[in-house]
């Protein structure tokens, strides 16, 4: 699906509601951002309806929530306190590799975190593996 989807997109072809450009859904980070699927299918429409944009700082938290289920609990923190004007923005980051390879220094911590069944999609999200 994400083949077809850089296909379509280098080629001009995706549907016009198909925005893959802006500021970032979870943060509003305007920089630096890029599509990130979180359900592949069963259609390519489907696939196209769960495209978010995101920065790469956000992008990579999402990736690394499984193995830092308390560092992914700590950036939603981030991202309702930026959002109710408690905190500033963190500077934005280049591209996911620069998150990941700190995360190489992060211990790794038992943390039993509960997602929500309303709110924000991200909110939503598991730290399990499924």
């Amino acid at each position: 699906m994400y083949a077809k989807f850089l296909y379509q997109k280098k080629k001009g072809t995706l549907p016009e509601w198909r925005t893959v450009d802006g500021a970032c859904d979870m943060c509003g980070d305007e920089h630096n951002t890029m599509p990130h699927a979180e359900e592949y299918g069963p259609t390519f429409e489907d696939y196209l309806k769960s495209i978010h944009i995101l920065c790469g700082r956000c992008h990579a938290m999402l990736h690394l929530r499984y193995r830092f289920p308390k560092k992914w609990k700590e950036h939603l923190d981030y991202i309702k306190d930026l959002k109710n004007k408690k905190t500033e923005r963190l500077p934005s980051i280049p591209n996911m590799n620069v998150l990941y390879q700190q995360s190489k220094k992060w211990d790794k911590e038992e943390y039993n975190y509960k997602e929500k069944n309303v709110g924000e999609w991200w909110e939503k999200l598991t730290t399990k593996r499924e």
